[in-house]
């Protein structure tokens, strides 16, 4: 498996949008997220409009290019593809319990799987060696990570874009309703769990930078 240990700039290479061979492979795999057993495809298809478009917008408000910005939307749109991968059972992903630890480590291997995926649709093709590939590898790997390094990868050497990326993608995780919450919770409820300081709430304790999440808030509130 090709594991990207070197993080690539987004701003480092032209926005892809008339890439051709990159715009029919994100398609497909876009298509196999929408497509995925029925009402579970629409839901990650929706998650992932969602976190690209934040992602987008939250960049932008950051100071990012637009050519930046535009790149780690188009990651944004597969992040999740893991999660179609052929060795899950569907199932886990619409428990009606809360998740035991052992399925909580099947789910967080979606990751891995994921870079599994994007692997195999790009190999052998002339943009297997593009910037982008690497982009994407990245926000597939990587989007889960936190500062103290308490999930996935246990990588905290995140660069501010990447860091972004992981605060809305659990800003939108976070807000979608499982079968054994009682609620759906707000934003504002969302980005305060988020902002926990120790003591508050475990799961987010010391997950990230204060000063983004603030910056964050600022721009979704």
């Amino acid at each position: 498996m090709i594991i990207p240990h070197t993080i690539p700039d987004p701003d480092s290479y032209e926005d892809i949008s008339d890439l051709s061979e990159w715009t029919n492979i994100q398609l497909s795999l876009e298509k196999r997220i929408s497509h995925y057993q029925g009402d579970l495809g629409t839901q990650f298809s929706a998650h992932h409009m969602r976190v690209a478009a934040d992602g987008l917008g939250f960049l932008m408000y950051l100071g990012y290019s637009v050519s930046a910005c535009l790149n780690v939307k188009s990651a944004l749109l597969i992040h999740d593809i893991g999660k179609t991968h052929d060795e899950y059972d569907p199932d886990i992903w619409d428990l009606p319990h809360r998740p035991s630890e052992a399925e909580r480590a099947e789910k967080r291997l979606h990751t891995r799987r994921g870079l599994d995926l994007l692997n195999q649709a790009v190999h052998g093709k002339d943009i297997a060696a593009h910037p982008h590939i690497e982009l994407c590898r990245a926000v597939i790997l990587y989007h889960h990570e936190r500062l103290n390094g308490s999930l996935y990868e246990n990588r905290t050497d995140l660069p501010l874009w990447l860091q972004a990326v992981g605060i809305i993608d659990t800003f939108d995780g976070d807000r979608i309703k499982h079968p054994h919450q009682d609620h759906r919770r707000s934003p504002q409820e969302t980005i305060e769990r988020m902002m926990a300081d120790k003591g508050d709430d475990e799961k987010y304790e010391g997950a990230f930078d204060p000063d983004l999440i603030k910056k964050f808030a600022a721009y979704k509130l």
